[in-house]
C-alpha cells in the first residue's frame, strides 16, 4: 500500500532524489544540490514500507511552492501495474 506523509528523514528523501534526477535522469549534481533543503518541508512517499518517492515544500511569500517531486521509476511501474 502506498502510504505518503511529512518526513524528518531528509537524508532519505535527499538519496531519492539523488537516485531520480543524477542517476535516472542525469541531472549535473551541482545543479541537484541547490542549498535549499535545510529551509524546506519534507514528505515522504512510502511503498510496502520502503521509502519510494519524496518532494518538498517551500513557503515563498505565504505560497507553499511544492518542488523536487521525485519517484523512483521502478516503484512508479510496479504502483500503476497494480491498479
Amino acid at each position: 500500500m502506498l502510504h505518503f506523509e511529512r518526513t524528518n528523514d531528509i537524508d532519505n528523501a535527499l538519496k531519492i532524489c539523488h537516485r531520480v534526477f543524477v542517476e535516472e535522469q542525469n541531472v549535473p549534481l551541482d545543479l541537484e544540490v541547490d542549498g535549499l533543503d535545510d529551509k524546506a518541508i519534507h514528505d515522504m512517499a512510502t511503498f510496502d514500507g520502503k521509502a519510494v518517492a519524496t518532494c518538498r515544500v517551500r513557503i515563498i511569500d505565504q505560497a507553499a511552492k511544492i518542488e523536487r517531486v521525485a519517484v523512483i521509476s521502478a516503484c512508479a511501474v510496479r504502483v500503476l501495474a497494480k491498479k
